[in-house]
């Protein structure tokens, strides 16, 4: 007889994937529920993930499969974008390059 341990773990109802189809570009794939309400993550912590490889010229965000949204995500997209971006690059929310 096997005994299962407790797991601590929270159950989300969004879900976040940083993809990097070529070296320059970054794309931010969201799902589910993203409302301030659904312990959304830290937007630093997505910016940190971004420029975990070579820079980002072009960052797209895949919001093909969120089901719901208010400023939270917004939060996100802006805190998740890398500072000289903002001002370089022109930012995709279809999944495809702006370019």
């Amino acid at each position: 007889m096997t005994s299962a341990s407790p797991v601590n773990t929270v159950e989300r109802p969004w879900t976040l994937h940083v993809e990097r189809p070529s070296p320059e570009v970054a794309c931010v794939e969201l799902a589910g529920s993203w409302r301030n309400t659904d312990l959304l993550p830290d937007p630093g912590a997505v910016f940190r993930e971004i420029e975990g490889g070579p820079p980002v010229r072009h960052l797209t965000f895949d919001t093909s499969r969120v089901i719901e949204w208010d400023s939270g995500l917004v939060t996100l997209e802006r805190g998740a974008a890398p500072r000289d971006l903002h001002r370089s690059s022109p930012r995709s929310k279809s999944g495809r390059s702006s370019r």
